[in-house]
């Protein structure tokens, strides 16, 4: 695991240096232990419903204890508890409240993060109903990670919210083509 994190470090970092003017971004080294407890995280996220719920925090907290600026892992976590309000696991609020901090946290490590992107456009439309800047988050989103499932599929929810189910249904098929294994269904 750690030789395929410095060969896709290296391969990352000379991108960025074609492809990006002025000062490349090098991304810091990522500890494959935190790395391993993030994918394992993310494994148990995905399982249908809530039931991995109770395992994707706990492999979240370890992947934060080992790497505490691992940027993904806060995506990761801001996404979940999203989800904490959306299953009722915690206060609505509260849970909110959390996922916009562990979100900005991961936005501070790395701004292009399109997770913590998506779970800030969410909590725009959710609950300060600001549906502007829910679709301006999106969009960094997709622009960050057009192949993101989440991201087409939670611009969805708002595409049905405004009205335009034709727009919705197509960004809904899109995300399901993206990832045809998600259990999340789609509208």
């Amino acid at each position: 695991l750690s030789v395929q994190a410095d060969v896709a470090a290296h391969v990352a970092r000379s991108l960025l240096v074609e492809l990006t003017p002025g000062e490349p971004r090098v991304a810091a080294a990522i500890d494959a232990r935190a790395h391993a407890a993030y994918l394992k995280a993310r494994y148990h996220w995905g399982r249908p419903g809530d039931e991995g719920y109770t395992q994707c925090l706990q492999y979240l907290d370890e992947a934060l204890r080992l790497a505490p600026d691992y940027a993904p892992a806060f995506g990761l976590l801001a996404r979940v508890q999203v989800g904490s309000a959306e299953y009722y696991r915690a206060l609505p609020r509260a849970a909110f409240l959390r996922a916009r901090e562990a979100a900005q946290r991961s936005l501070e490590l790395d701004p292009a993060h399109a997770e913590a992107q998506v779970v800030i456009a969410d909590l725009a439309r959710l609950v300060d109903f600001d549906w502007q800047a829910a679709k301006a988050g999106y969009r960094a989103a997709l622009s960050a990670n057009p192949s993101s499932e989440l991201a087409h599929r939670c611009y969805a929810f708002l595409l049905v919210i405004q009205g335009r189910h034709d727009d919705a249904v197509r960004a809904a098929e899109l995300a399901r083509e993206l990832d045809p294994l998600c259990l999340v269904p789609s509208l």
